[in-house]
């Protein structure tokens, strides 16, 4: 491989970003150069290549030209660069940053024996139609690939592609929709917009919660499942693009099992790296050991995770039960907000320990003693803990309600574990099915705050639940407000407990309900999820209590009758 000098590939892969400034339908012509031009390199552009250290010869042996392809019926400028002996060459599709791609940027490619093209996209450098910021322009970077296939000098079996900040997010974006690319480098790359990490509202027209849509499509981590190209992922610790997108998309890639390599470089913000010669060099051998690679093919269907479990034979097995007796406020509360002693006395309400993963969980069943079959409500508790008097309401409606502390917590055994909690729920849907007067036919699930959360991971792992509600839930990586501290290196500390990246497995209908005034979960929480439900054609329905707080207690008999009108309409409860 040539050595270029660290100057030239500082400036020429810095230009892009230094400057300022639901599957493709493919119309007829999509990819089609209409207009090519030799593009003249000025003497102060010569000047600076053979002050960066190339050569006359070499700076001859690559030809240039500004070309306008057709994208969705309108004419896209960009730059294409092949060398000028005839062969046959690998191709990269280069994607620039908000400053548009430049032919000095892309020179060092070619140099090293690649067909090189980029897109000004629309809305930018003379191209028709307006800036979408990963939306409809992403077309604009698809429609590069039948451009590439119509090169003779181009191998288009033999496709890479490369991104830097905003083309690095196209990159991930593209990789979502394709398997035609081979592989893939990206620098700088946003993969997450739903956490405040970054100001594109001027991009998008709006925040997270007035166009929550826009951001969940452009979050290239949500869709991670369904890249199959070998990733390399390079970014700064100091990147005003932060750091955590890298991490947070590298997890994502970990998680799926895809190929891919993520490297921190120490040094160097976003425009300048001490480290670049390192990093293209890196980029180069990525690429060239991936490029002759059999071509993987993506899945036809959204593939579905491995979740650990550890399975027992008395899992949901109730070992211990004896009777709850309410404290005498606890009686005045329940009379206080509209039930009667006699609806009282006619609930069970029971402390139960049952089995899961060979731990002993505490939890609460509630039954009404009227005979007959009931529905099922299994309850997931929030943060603040679990008592049975809140229940009541649901139980007077005819629900039988078992309700668990979870492992570490209430007397449980076990330490406190996310990924044991959501197992600790799905181990009371066999209780629930085991009760003799529960209809096996109609569960329905249920949360508040982090027991909201567990409802939604719940609802990526069974189809079992027949219809669902969560209060005042997390769904992203940053649900309570902008992105955390945490150990976002680690895929199961941040990638896994956010449900939002597998709402594509959802199939039972949720109610989502927030308080507008949340000071504790965000209610960009709730308009994301419900974006990304609606995304995938899922039933679902979003209400935002304005002013609302965080378990909606200012609106709580709305809200209440609210969910017992949604679950009757899904379970035809009586």
């Amino acid at each position: 491989m040539r050595k270029l000098s660290l100057v030239f590939i500082a400036v020429a892969l810095c230009l892009s970003a230094c400057r300022t400034g639901a599957a493709p339908v493919t119309p007829t012509g999509d990819g089609q150069i209409v207009d090519r031009q030799t593009y003249q390199l000025s003497r102060e552009e010569r000047d600076e290549l053979l002050a960066w250290g190339m050569t006359e010869q070499e700076i001859d042996g690559v030809s240039v030209e500004d070309i306008t392809y057709l994208s969705d019926d309108l004419r896209i400028k960009g730059y294409l660069l092949q060398p000028q002996e005839d062969d046959l060459y690998p191709a990269i599709i280069y994607n620039a940053g908000d400053g548009g791609p430049s032919p000095l940027e892309m020179m060092p490619y070619a140099i090293e024996g690649y067909v090189v093209v980029s897109s000004w996209l629309r809305g930018h450098g003379g191209s028709e139609g307006e800036d979408q910021y990963g939306g409809a322009d992403l077309n604009d970077v698809l429609n590069l690939i039948p451009l590439v296939r119509g090169l003779p000098k181009a191998d288009a079996s033999r496709m890479a592609m490369v991104g830097v900040s905003r083309g690095g997010m196209m990159t991930y974006l593209a990789l979502t929709r394709t398997h035609e690319i081979r592989v893939a480098a990206v620098r700088g790359a946003r993969s997450n917009l739903m956490c405040g990490m970054d100001p594109v509202q001027r991009h998008l027209g709006g925040d997270e919660r007035t166009v929550p849509k826009a951001y969940f499509t452009r979050s290239a981590v949500n869709f991670a499942h369904l890249i199959s190209a070998p990733v390399l992922i390079q970014h700064s610790d100091q990147d005003r693009a932060w750091e955590a997108h890298a991490h947070l998309m590298a997890g994502a890639l970990e998680y799926y099992g895809k190929p891919h390599k993520l490297t921190i470089y120490d040094a160097g913000d976003h425009d300048e790296w001490d480290y670049i010669l390192e990093a293209f060099e890196e980029q180069l051998e990525w690429i060239a050991g991936h490029v002759e690679a059999p071509m993987v093919v993506l899945p036809t269907e959204a593939p579905t995770p491995s979740w650990p479990r550890e399975t027992f034979a008395n899992d949901g097995q109730i070992v211990e039960r004896r009777p709850h007796e309410f404290s005498s406020d606890e009686r005045e509360t329940l009379l206080r907000v509209g039930m009667t002693e006699e609806e009282v006395e006619g609930i069970s309400v029971e402390q139960i320990t049952y089995m899961s993963e060979g731990l002993r969980i505490k939890g609460y069943l509630l039954q009404p003693e009227a005979e007959g079959s009931h529905p099922m409500l299994i309850h997931n508790r929030g943060g603040a803990g679990l008592e049975p008097a809140p229940l009541m309401l649901y139980a007077r409606e005819g629900y039988i309600i078992v309700a668990s502390w979870l492992r570490g917590w209430g007397g449980s055994e076990g330490a406190h574990d996310e990924l044991g909690h959501v197992n600790d729920v799905l181990n009371l849907v066999p209780l629930a099915k085991s009760l003799p007067n529960a209809d096996p036919d109609r569960i329905a699930m249920g949360g508040i705050s982090y027991g909201g959360r567990m409802t939604y991971r719940v609802l990526a792992r069974t189809d079992e639940i027949k219809v669902a509600y969560a209060i005042g839930a997390p769904s992203v990586d940053c649900e309570w407000g902008e992105f955390e501290e945490r150990d976002y290196e680690q895929p199961e500390s941040y990638f896994a407990p956010s449900p939002i990246h597998f709402a594509y497995l959802f199939n039972t209908p949720v109610l989502i309900q927030h308080g507008g005034a949340d000071p504790h979960v965000l209610s960009k929480n709730a308009q994301l999820m419900a974006a990304a439900l609606d995304y995938y054609g899922k039933p679902h329905r979003l209400s935002i209590y304005e002013g609302g707080n965080h378990n909606l207690s200012t609106h709580w008999r709305e809200a209440f009758e609210e969910r017992i009108d949604w679950m009757a309409s899904h379970l035809q409860s009586p």
